[in-house]
């Protein structure tokens, strides 16, 4: 879909990213989804419309708007806003870190980020050294996240 400048009685406006899908089997009802979170069902005709940019009823496009659908100088300050709330986590830092302290264990979970090695190998390599250890403490605690979480995989 592109995003393309539609006019309806001289209002400018732009079709915001959307997905839609059909919903639960029935023919003339579309989800239509943001990543803001908003959502709209719309009968097969209006989605037609919106996909085609050419709206023919005033109250779909008032619904559009009020969604967020679509992007109108009056609207677009309220979707950036609630598109940075929702998406806001991503900037608060890494909380989980996983640590492979060895390749010692032979056990092959099926969860497990480490690659086992056979028993009889050599293990010389086979642990993390403490210098290492202790760098990457201090780049966890480097984390702009106010929690930490740290998982030791063997």
């Amino acid at each position: 879909m592109e995003n393309e400048f539609l006019k309806k009685d001289g209002i400018d406006y732009i079709s915001n990213f959307y997905r839609f899908q059909k919903y639960k089997n029935k023919k003339n009802l579309y989800l239509i989804t943001t990543d803001d979170g908003n959502f709209l069902f719309l009968k097969s005709n209006e989605l037609k419309q919106l996909k085609k940019g050419k709206l023919e009823s005033e109250g779909l496009y008032d619904r559009l708007h009020d969604k967020g659908i679509i992007i109108t100088s009056d609207n677009i300050e309220n979707i950036i806003e609630k598109t940075s709330l929702k998406y806001s986590f991503l900037n608060n830092g890494t909380s989980l870190h996983i640590m492979i302290l060895t390749h010692r264990c032979n056990m092959a979970c099926s969860y497990c980020f480490a690659s086992a090695k056979n028993m009889d190998e050599n293990y010389e390599n086979a642990d993390m050294r403490e210098e290492t250890a202790q760098k990457i403490v201090e780049f966890i605690l480097k984390s702009p996240s106010r929690a930490a979480t740290f998982e030791f995989q063997e």
